[in-house]
């Protein structure tokens, strides 16, 4: 990966968007920003409304470009769901001269569901209200207003369920 890049996700919580995004980084000496941590870093008590993701968005879009602006390749860990979402960190990396790729992580609904419930049962006092949040039609309606990417689009999709290996390997040939 000689230029620079910056890289974000789409999926449902719980197909290894983070688990993924954090190992690489840390591998290939990405800057990394995910919002989950940011919110619970600036807001207390996070209440997950609109202001709250307007603010982490603008955040988020500032430190990355701070990032970019230096020649250090990026990670957003948040997940772009929405087209208008992914176009402005698309033009943020247009900005840089970096490239975006997004990377769409896919699991079955089981699967995400299980992890989840598994992250639920796992987290600390201050996590678990966060993931109490998530009631059982979240994923399914998650699932439903997500917006698959364009063609234009630079999308890699990749197996959530497959060891990190491989998808490593994935992201750096097609990147």
């Amino acid at each position: 990966m000689a230029r620079t890049y910056l890289l974000s996700s789409i999926g449902l919580p719980g197909s290894g968007k983070s688990t993924f995004l954090r190992r690489f980084s840390e591998e290939q000496k990405f800057f990394y920003w995910q919002n989950d941590e940011a919110r619970r870093r600036l807001f207390n008590p996070r209440r997950h409304t609109t202001e709250e993701d307007k603010l982490l968005g603008q955040a988020g879009r500032y430190a990355l470009g701070q990032a970019l602006q230096t020649g250090l390749s990026s990670i957003y860990d948040v997940n772009l769901n929405r087209r208008e979402h992914r176009a402005l960190f698309r033009q943020l990396a247009e900005v840089h001269q970096a490239k975006f790729w997004l990377l769409w992580f896919q699991v079955p609904l089981e699967v995400a569901r299980a992890r989840v419930q598994r992250r639920t049962e796992q987290a600390t006092s201050e996590l678990r209200a966060y993931y109490d949040g998530f009631d059982p039609d979240f994923l399914e309606r998650m699932r439903a207003n997500l917006q698959e990417p364009t063609r234009d689009e630079h999308v890699i999709i990749l197996d959530g369920e497959a060891p990190y290996e491989t998808l490593r390997q994935q992201v750096l040939a097609q990147a």
